[in-house]
């Protein structure tokens, strides 16, 4: 536990603490003659515990940052110090690594880079006009690489690399791409093959060969305003009874549809699942028109 977690650990326990105390002062307070005084101690203490909790739950979400911010830093430095590791090699590593050992060191052989513009030649919702529609294309970098191929590598190793790469795709997990002559803050692995080379197979490592492309992943806002502080949130509720659930249905919230974006990167930004996101709307996972309202 790092010096910033133990601080925050710390208030936390004070704030259970007070919980605790409070928690205790109400149960007398309920069991006394209810005066209007007494009425009014018990509202202070339930406030009270209130904003304790509000407070954890803050200091939760930071001591989930620092947890990250720790790994992060401590997987740059075992990366650095992998004997692989050098200025000619390409990394890869997630924004948010789990684990110490949460990168993949590339010896590159082939590399390129794409942007295509995506044009629809049909509006995809009414009343909006193809210019609206016609946006550039994601950006993509592709690939091949080999991984292993050093004197001490085992297959074992190899194959633990290229499980990690598998992984990333599969889940679709935002990764940071460094080389030398492509770099990107935030990218995702949209195309992945590889091969094995064994040692006892006669070329004397033990690699694999990879081939891989990625595409950079855009954030967006969402395009409802709302006031401060004038509603809370309470999670999404369904239609009322007797309404028809459509996926126009002006009941749900929506983004537009801009390059990169998914259902998924739609689900984790709002914080819904990512089956009701495939619900409430018609297109493929794959086949999102860029300008269409993605409802969630």
């Amino acid at each position: 536990m790092t010096l910033a977690e133990k601080k925050l650990k710390d208030q936390m326990d004070k704030l259970n603490a007070k919980i605790k105390h409070s928690n205790s002062l109400l149960n007398k307070l309920k069991n006394k003659k209810q005066t209007s005084k007494v009425k009014n101690s018990i509202k202070i203490q339930q406030k009270n515990i209130q904003n304790y909790k509000k407070q954890i739950a803050t200091l939760k979400v930071n001591m989930q940052k620092a947890k990250i911010d720790e790994l992060r830093s401590n997987t740059l430095e075992n990366m650095r110090k992998n004997p692989m590791f050098s200025n000619d090699k390409a990394t890869l590593v997630p924004q948010n690594p789990n684990t110490n050992q949460s990168y993949v060191i590339l010896f590159m052989k082939t590399a390129n880079a794409d942007t295509s513009p995506q044009v629809n030649t049909k509006a995809v919702e009414k009343g909006m006009n193809l210019s609206t529609t016609t946006q550039q294309g994601a950006n993509t970098i592709s690939f091949e690489a080999i991984i292993g191929g050093g004197d001490v590598d085992t297959m074992s190793e190899v194959k633990r690399e290229i499980g990690k790469l598998r992984y990333w795709s599969n889940n679709g997990v935002p990764l940071i791409f460094h080389s030398n002559n492509y770099n990107s803050e935030s990218v995702q692995i949209s195309a992945f093959t590889n091969s094995y080379e064994f040692t006892d197979a006669g070329t004397g490592i033990n690699s694999a060969n990879v081939s891989i492309t990625l595409t950079e992943a855009q954030f967006f806002e969402t395009n409802i305003k709302t006031k401060k502080g004038t509603t809370k949130y309470v999670g999404h509720k369904g239609n009322k009874k007797g309404t028809k659930n459509s996926n126009a249905s002006n009941k749900h919230r929506y983004v537009i549809a801009k390059s990169g974006v998914t259902y998924l990167s739609v689900a984790r930004s709002k914080h819904v699942s990512l089956a009701h996101v495939r619900k409430l709307n018609k297109y493929a996972d794959r086949s999102i028109p860029i300008g269409a309202k993605i409802y969630y």
